[in-house]
Parts: C-alpha cells; sequence; structure tokens
C-alpha cells in the first residue's frame, strides 16, 4: 500500500528530529538504541527482554537485553510515550506549519482513522499492534497527531503480519535479514530504502553496538544462517540470491501484504486520495530526516 509506504516518515520524523534529544536526555534516554527500545516497546509495559526479542524478531536477544528493562530505570513506559507524543507535536507543528490544522489534515486523519480502527478489532497474535490499539487516541482537535499515531500503529501491525509470515515459511530472526538483504541486492524494490541504511549480505563483520541499525547478530550467527539458506536453495555461498529465494522472497511479502490488509481491504479503499492528501507533508518530512539520516546515527550522537 502506497500511502502506508509513505507514511512511515510519520513515524520516523519525530525519532530522527534533533529537538527532541534534549527532552530524551532528560528521561535517560541519552542514546538513539535506548529511545527505540524504549519507544516500540513502551505500550508492552515493563515486559522482560525475552518478550521483547521476540516481538521484535529480529534482534540479537543479547543486544534487547542490553537495553530492556535497563531503559525503565530512569523512566516509565507512560512518561516514553507522553515524551514522544509531546515531542511528534512540536516537530510537526515546525515542520509542516498551517498544513497541520488543515482542512486535508483533517480529511487524512479520518481516512486513517478508520483504516487503524478496523484493524485494532483484529490485533490477535500481533503484540505490538494490540499494545499501541491499547493507546488512547490524540484529540480530534489535533488531526496531525492522529495521523501520526494512525500510521505507527499500522506500520507495527504490518510488522507484526510480516513475523507471522517469515514463521509460516520457517525463515529464522537471523536468516530474515540475509534474505531481504539478499532479495535486495538481487534487485527486488520492495526494501530498497534499506539499502541507504547499509543493509547487505554480511557474514563477516563483527557486530558494533554503535550503530542502532545493527541487528548485532554475531559472525558465527551469521555464517550458519547463511548455510542453512544455501542448504535450503535459496541463496548461494557468496550471498548472491538465486530463483527459489526470490520467489520465497516475494511469497513472504505477498504473504504479509495479505494478512496486513485483514480484516478488511474496504479500509484503504481511499488510498488514491490519501496519497494526494498527504503528499505535500510527506515532502517536507523527507526534506528534513529519512531513513537515510538513521543510517548516520551513532548512539553517542544523542
Amino acid at each position: 500500500m502506497v500511502a502506508v509506504g509513505m507514511g512511515d516518515i510519520f513515524w520516523l520524523a519525530p525519532l530522527v528530529a534533533p529537538a527532541g534529544s534534549k527532552r530524551w536526555k532528560d528521561i535517560g534516554l541519552d542514546d538513539f538504541s535506548k529511545m527505540y527500545y524504549a519507544i516500540r516497546s513502551a505500550p508492552l509495559g515493563r515486559v522482560p527482554a525475552e518478550v521483547v526479542a521476540s516481538a521484535f524478531y529480529g534482534f540479537h536477544p543479547a543486544k534487547v537485553a542490553r537495553y530492556i528493562p535497563a531503559v525503565w530505570e530512569t523512566t516509565t513506559p507512560d512518561e516514553t510515550l507522553e515524551t514522544l507524543r509531546s515531542i511528534a507535536d512540536d516537530v510537526f507543528r515546525a515542520q509542516l506549519g498551517d498544513w497541520v490544522g488543515s482542512a486535508d489534515a483533517q480529511q487524512a486523519a479520518d481516512l486513517l482513522r478508520r483504516a487503524a480502527d478496523a484493524r485494532c478489532e483484529a490485533v490477535g497474535g500481533r503484540p505490538l499492534s494490540a499494545g499501541y490499539a491499547s493507546l488512547p487516541w490524540p484529540d480530534a482537535s489535533d488531526p496531525h497527531l492522529t495521523i501520526w499515531h494512525a500510521f505507527t500503529l499500522l506500520r507495527e501491525y504490518r510488522g507484526d503480519s510480516h513475523i507471522a509470515a517469515l514463521v509460516a515459511n520457517d525463515i529464522d530472526p537471523c536468516e530474515c535479514h540475509l534474505l531481504m538483504a539478499a532479495a535486495t541486492e538481487g534487485g527486488c524494490e520492495c526494501h530498497q530504502a534499506f539499502r541507504q541504511m547499509g543493509l547487505r549480505v554480511d557474514t563477516e563483520t563483527p557486530p558494533d553496538p554503535a550503530v542502532p541499525t545493527d541487528r548485532e547478530w554475531p559472525v558465527a550467527d551469521r555464517r550458519a544462517a547463511l548455510a542453512r539458506l544455501c542448504e535450503r536453495g535459496v541463496v548461494r555461498e557468496d550471498g548472491a540470491i538465486t530463483e527459489a529465494g526470490m520467489e520465497l522472497h516475494i511469497e513472504v511479502e505477498r504473504l504479509t501484504d495479505r494478512i496486513a490488509s485483514a480484516p478488511s481491504n474496504s479500509a484503504f479503499e481511499d488510498a488514491e486520495q490519501l496519497t494526494a492528501l498527504i503528499a505535500d507533508p510527506v515532502h517536507l518530512l523527507r526534506s528534513a530526516g529519512d531513513v537515510a539520516a538513521v543510517a548516520a546515527i551513532r548512539n553517542e550522537d544523542r
């Protein structure tokens, strides 16, 4: 869904905005990874690292355990979510100007609220989207925050659905990144944005804890994952994807799209209209910072 993909920047902008740096530090989230793990896991409450690792899926459990539950020593899930909402409000007002109170913003908010509400009724087996579905919606007088909250929920709903598709196709948390990287290098366009974040088939570079986007799977784990994928016939020893591998990758993406559209495709029957409504704010937000900005962040920058 093009409109949902465009909406990722609404989720990302408050995370990368320099304006939020001091407020994150004020609650003890003084590097990007602390902030990231706190934000995404906050709707689940104070749960063990094993629960967060399972819900996030692609990160090495030891990386998750470095931040969870340690982030809750200086703040709380509720304070984290309130800080995020406050930063989002300021960022959108600063970067989008009068658009936040426009008729277009209100119309986009109404369309997205309807789409998100439909999915909130079917969050079984989707822990992160269920967590966000339990949170109160922003006030109706703040359509920009309704848009932000809806896109966040829809993003997590698709993420939960993607994990379900990976599990259904017997692709484990370490293998999934290698397969996605191989497919991207092989020409698949669905994850080309991740190339800006340094995504590539790499089984030799040691993990770097200073890089937030590094899932931190040890070299031995990545080598073993590549060997399993080779045995399955979906990649070659040099990491290049095979025809069967590309077919598997596309099947996973198609299954993800199908189950992420449940319970009703009609919720996005106005996708073209939504795309037109958010085109200008998406352009403004991307001009201020996009996925490439995440690739450049190191934890000490915060």
